[in-house]
């Protein structure tokens, strides 16, 4: 569970950057595209402290885990803890992050699924 949990963070994340780098060649309403850049910008830091808190050097400096309080426990950026229904990750509640990519998931099925393809739908 924990690795998928990571695997959200790191595609999610992802998704976030495509929808920054590539907004022109996308073909998304700008409020959607914006709602769902402002709800998944919190993984970045996240993502970076899994993806560079341990590399010895400069980005490692700046991306070292640090405790957060969740609940009852402390948890840095590189555990996964499950409460209930809530998954945090060092600062986030995954939960509260997921409908904003389920959303974009959502939308972006409807525009590539053969059935919706130049019906305007």
């Amino acid at each position: 569970m924990a690795a998928l949990a990571k695997s959200f963070v790191f595609s999610a994340n992802r998704a976030n950057r495509l929808c920054q780098k590539n907004k022109a060649h996308l073909k998304l309403d700008r409020n959607d595209r914006e709602e769902f850049m402002r709800a998944t910008k919190p993984l970045n830091d996240v993502r970076d402290v899994n993806e560079h808190g341990y590399d010895g050097d400069q980005r490692s400096e700046k991306n070292k885990p640090s405790m957060h309080r969740q609940g009852g426990l402390a948890i840095d950026e590189m555990s996964v803890a499950f409460m209930g229904e809530d998954i945090h990750i060092g600062p986030l509640n995954l939960r509260e992050i997921y409908p904003a990519v389920a959303k974009m998931r959502d939308i972006m099925s409807r525009q590539n699924h053969p059935a919706t393809k130049g019906s305007g739908a």
